[in-house]
């Protein structure tokens, strides 16, 4: 699905230190990804285990794999995440050292940016 929003959800998990977390779920509408993040606000902030962090919706064309929960040999991708106003600008890090070295430069430019890590892969 090449979708024209992209419901972007930050969050901690227990046991997994300072790393945040991300979740995509691509969505046709403003209105589509609003319900689908109270959904998930209200399941996520039932979890003793789970911190939200922030939960947006942004316009973007990039498009990700289906969630998948996590386990210990679960594969993981790293993303260095710009969020501005409306939009997401989401670019594929080889490793989260190599992300927070990207993080960095950006910064130095005056652009914030986060290293985040996902079990869903950008299609």
């Amino acid at each position: 699905m090449n979708s024209s929003f992209l419901l972007v959800i930050l969050y901690l998990l227990e046991g997994d230190g300072s790393s945040i977390n991300a979740s995509f779920v691509n969505v046709e509408s403003r209105s589509a990804s609003q319900e689908k993040a109270t959904v998930l606000h209200d399941i996520l902030s039932s979890s003793k285990d789970v911190t939200l962090l922030e939960s947006s919706c942004f316009k973007s064309k990039l498009s990700f794999s289906s969630f998948n929960h996590q386990y210990e040999d679960t594969l993981y991708f790293n993303y260095r995440m710009t969020l501005a106003a409306d939009e997401a600008v989401i670019t594929s890090s080889e490793t989260k050292i190599a992300c927070i070295i990207e993080q960095e430069m950006a910064a130095l430019e005056g652009i914030e940016s986060y290293c985040v890590k996902s079990t869903q892969h950008m299609k």
